[in-house]
């Protein structure tokens, strides 16, 4: 269907020649020999690359939790595209650009379609087996549940869309001997702990064996290129940000007295301290009264602050850490060195956290927003183990769609 909208449609639209005898013959052959062209030579091969590349992507992209039902067709549709207008410039084929510019909405809106429906429509109906950990399971409400107490009723099995049991716990034989007829009948099998994860986007600690020893050292090749394109994302947005932080910085001294900007020890890429810069939201030195964390309607915010923090402008000096190396566009937000100690005494495996560069966003403040309580803190840690566990450069093309959306919506702002 995306090949037929997205493809096709664009394709015989560039042909249609609606009003074509009201032309001179001149004009006529003009057109007719670049129609030609196209038509002969390339057609629609452009934009189907585009079509294959964006199908691929996307789905890779779709199969990560979240509410934003559109934050798989963005990137994804821009990654398509974008890899076939570079296959083009660097082979200097020629292509028909009203092909390739409709193809591309055609094919955005198309998948921004399947997301919306995925979401209303296409709900899981996974069979859950209590055994173990999986029992827990049930409260996540984003899939449907069916309980199997025995090991029996196939019939129920075949309409579902999977079973899911704890893989790790010591199953009697006869449910051992149902999860391999199960199998063999071409049913789908999900231990219930990487279910949980995939449906919550989260890793609950409970030994370190459940993040993965490679989680430890996650992917070097990605994250040596991943900094590599931070820093050139840095500089390249410079023209923007620093008008835009010098802008800022002008209305903040004129709303409250104090610096425009605020400098804090954080605690970085394997446990390393640098200096987070910011734009100041709070009344001068309100760091060194109060609380260590901000709270939801913080009187030390100002007036000024709350509009900076609500669309994360005040974070836009980072920039110059992410070119200085010390943090990524994407990844765990860093947190106060009085924070990251309070957390490490009561969190277990906190530091884990600190195998990757800190980000300006990341999974936990997409999926969770700014927290500080101990609470709500080993909730973000379980997205930031997440993150870790399954880093990629779909992973962060999807957060990168996201966070546009919440500097759009202010979601989550403190």
């Amino acid at each position: 269907m995306a090949v037929i909208l997205a493809v096709i449609t664009p394709y015989l639209l560039r042909f249609s020649l609606d009003g074509f005898t009201d032309l001179t013959d001149h004009a006529k052959e003009a057109i007719t020999g670049q129609l030609a062209l196209d038509l002969h030579v390339f057609g629609p091969a452009w934009p189907l690359l585009g079509v294959v590349l964006t199908h691929g992507s996307f789905r890779l992209l779709s199969g990560y939790p979240g509410e934003n039902k559109f934050s798989s067709a963005v990137p994804a549709t821009l990654f398509g595209f974008g890899s076939a207008l570079l296959f083009l410039v660097m082979t200097r084929f020629d292509y028909s650009r009203f092909l390739l510019i409709s193809s591309f909405f055609a094919t955005l809106f198309w998948y921004s379609a399947v997301n919306l429906l995925q979401g209303r429509i296409s709900r899981k109906r996974l069979l859950l087996i209590p055994i173990g950990t999986a029992r827990d399971l049930a409260r996540i409400k984003s899939v449907e549940w069916l309980k199997l107490t025995q090991p029996q009723d196939m019939a129920l099995v075949i309409k579902s869309d999977g079973v899911v049991i704890d893989l790790e716990t010591d199953l009697p034989k006869d449910w051992s001997d149902f999860l391999i007829h199960c199998a063999s009948e071409g049913v789908p099998v999900f231990d219930s702990t990487r279910t949980r994860e995939l449906l919550t986007g989260q890793v609950e600690l409970v030994h370190a064996g459940d993040i993965g020893i490679d989680a430890l050292l996650p992917k070097r090749p990605y994250l040596a290129m991943k900094s590599l394109i931070d820093v050139t994302m840095a500089l390249a947005t410079l023209p923007v940000t620093l008008p835009l932080i010098a802008i800022a910085a002008a209305a903040i001294k004129l709303d409250s007295p104090g610096p425009a900007f605020f400098v804090q020890k954080r605690v970085g890429f394997r446990g390393r301290l640098f200096d987070c810069y910011k734009l100041r939201t709070m009344q001068d030195r309100a760091d060194q009264v109060g609380l260590a964390f901000t709270s939801n309607g913080d009187p030390r915010i100002t007036r000024l602050g709350m509009a900076l923090r609500k669309y994360r402008i005040d974070e836009l000096p980072q920039v110059l850490n992410i070119i200085k190396g010390d943090m990524s566009w994407i990844g765990p937000r860093p947190e106060a060195v009085v924070l990251s100690e309070e957390y490490q005494r009561h969190i277990p495996f906190y530091a884990f956290r600190h195998a990757v560069k800190p980000g300006i966003s990341g999974w936990a403040a997409v999926m969770q927003g700014n927290v500080a309580e101990v609470e709500a803190a080993t909730v973000k840690l379980q997205h930031d183990f997440f993150y870790i566990k399954n880093l990629s450069p779909w992973l962060d093309a999807y957060i990168a769609s996201r966070t546009v959306w919440i500097l759009l919506s202010g979601h989550g702002s403190k």
